[in-house]
């Protein structure tokens, strides 16, 4: 997310709107950043838990055919993966609405070289990614698209099977904080084969 994060406010926009935004997680990191953001999600469970424990964003629990303003940019942070196939089409062109024109639309999936679970309908390559949004029904330029997260490091897979398993959750501070370098100078750009996440940069026109 952090990763996520320095991106959008490289493009240092005013208004910001987090379509699934579930706890509020990714937007509790952006809350001081914007004159406006919001953050909706279809879960009224999520949305509480979010206003609870970020004061300073606006949280909706509402579908996104409600909102009637543009945002300069907008965000589907691991949110398309949870669509239904006969509903993405929709979801898409609603989502895209939402953005002013010349204004940026962010979206991170999980990549198919992870497992599919029960929760997801679908994981993404690039293809995938571009039919899905091709049917917009705006013009639109995709900007960058970068594979993050080599998440079959031995090393990393290694230390998650220690720390977190069926039993309990064990965190000794100098390894999580070795680890946690590790991922972030070694593994957070990725490849095609070996990214868990697509992250995509699309610029509405």
């Amino acid at each position: 997310m952090l990763h996520i994060r320095n991106k959008i406010l490289e493009l240092a926009p005013g208004s910001l709107l987090d379509i699934g935004c579930g706890d509020g997680r990714f937007s509790e990191l952006q809350n001081t950043k914007f004159k406006e953001l919001l953050g909706v999600d279809l879960s009224p469970k999520a949305i509480k838990f979010a206003q609870a424990f970020n004061d300073d964003s606006q949280f909706k629990c509402c579908d996104i055919q409600i909102i009637d303003r543009q945002f300069d940019i907008v965000t589907l942070i691991e949110t398309i993966e949870h669509i239904p196939d006969d509903k993405i089409d929709e979801f898409i062109k609603a989502a895209f609405y939402k953005v002013k024109p010349n204004g940026y639309i962010l979206i991170s999936v999980p990549t198919k070289n992870r497992k599919l679970i029960k929760k997801h309908y679908r994981h993404y390559d690039m293809q995938l990614l571009k039919s899905q949004i091709s049917c917009s029904g705006r013009d639109y330029e995709i900007i960058s698209k970068e594979y993050i997260f080599n998440f079959k490091d031995r090393l990393y897979n290694y230390w998650m099977k220690l720390t977190n398993n069926k039993y309990a959750f064990v965190s000794i501070k100098f390894l999580d904080e070795m680890i946690w370098n590790r991922v972030w100078n070694n593994l957070r750009v990725a490849d095609e084969k070996t990214g868990a996440h697509l992250v995509v940069l699309i610029k509405g026109k």
